[in-house]
């Protein structure tokens, strides 16, 4: 029960419409300008709070330099309480790591999300839009294809197809994929 009100916008680069509602009134069909779309500076850096007594993870953190460097993605996993989120705080802060990332660091943690939801995440990182709206498939990949980030994702729960596709979106970027 109760009023039920917002807006809704439907469309494309050529004509939008700004459809007003309210359930107990009625609504308005408005023709609006498409959304305004600006990249934000770069490099990015969404990274979580540091974590600077990392203890005995040399070997590992090599692994993960290493393999960064040819740009292949990173899958990190293990049971709760392994550290991985330590791992990664401290990852998404070494300077050795990243500098080879020319658009920055992204870190999420995405616990429970589907893959559309992190790469509109991803996409709304690196893109401002006004009024916000929720680009297609296709528009997320034109518009982070030449992306070149380190994107630190922690609390992956995706299949290999909705993982394949987040990594197929953003190709030019380093991916470690956090799970259990």
């Amino acid at each position: 029960g109760g009023n039920l009100s917002g807006q809704l916008i439907i469309g494309d680069n050529n004509q939008a419409y700004n459809y007003t509602y309210n359930v107990e009134h009625g609504g308005v069909l408005n023709v609006a300008a498409p959304p305004k779309v600006e990249a934000r500076p770069t490099p990015v850096s969404v990274k979580p709070r540091p974590f600077k007594q990392l203890l005995d993870r040399q070997t590992v953190l090599q692994v993960l330099r290493s393999t960064l460097e040819q740009v292949l993605p990173v899958e990190v996993f293990a049971a709760a309480g392994f550290g991985k989120t330590a791992l990664m705080r401290h990852l998404a802060h070494d300077e050795q790591m990243t500098a080879g990332f020319a658009d920055g660091v992204v870190y999420l943690s995405v616990h429970q999300q589907l893959a559309a939801d992190v790469l509109q995440s991803i996409y709304d990182i690196f893109y401002e839009a006004s009024p916000p709206f929720k680009p297609s498939y296709g528009q997320l990949q034109q518009s982070l294809r030449d992306k070149e980030a380190l994107v630190i994702l922690n609390g992956l729960a995706l299949d290999k197809e909705a993982v394949d596709g987040l990594l197929d979106a953003m190709p030019n970027c380093g991916f470690v994929l956090v799970s259990q």
